[in-house]
């Protein structure tokens, strides 16, 4: 399982969730909480990121949730031939090298490549390609700073 959004805090009195979300688009997707009990998302607002969940309906309901992470199966995230950044992890780098970490502060995915015992980063967008198969990444040696 894939976690998809941690519960952060709460909002207002009828049982609102202020997240965290790991990907672009969680809604529709089946949720599951780390015991296996499902999850189901009523509403969403991305200005605020709050959610409303099926069976969440007061602000003591929401409290109990805090620190909770909702997960989904990698199939719903996924399709065949596709990876998820955090599974290149260890993939080879074209030019010597291995991917030792992945990271976002906002500004874009990096990759952290590590090559002769240093440590280099590149944004994802200008990875040329990953195959998964292989294991292996092909950059832009221009872009690795």
């Amino acid at each position: 399982m894939i976690p998809v959004l941690k519960i952060v805090g709460c909002h207002a009195l009828k049982g609102g969730l202020k997240i965290q979300s790991y990907v672009e688009d969680f809604v529709g997707l089946p949720l599951t909480f780390s015991d296996g009990r499902a999850a189901k998302v009523l509403s969403f607002n991305p200005h605020n990121g709050v959610i409303f969940l099926e069976g969440v309906a007061d602000r003591n309901a929401a409290e109990a949730l805090r620190g909770a992470e909702l997960f989904t199966a990698r199939s719903n995230l996924v399709g065949d031939g596709e990876v998820l950044l955090d599974e290149v992890i260890g993939f080879a780098v074209s030019g010597g090298g291995v991917v030792v970490d992945r990271f976002n502060y906002g500004g874009g995915d990096v990759l952290e490549i590590e090559r002769d015992g240093r440590r280099k980063c590149i944004l994802v967008a200008q990875v040329k390609g990953i195959d998964s198969d292989a294991k292996f990444v092909e950059i832009d040696e221009d872009y690795l700073v």
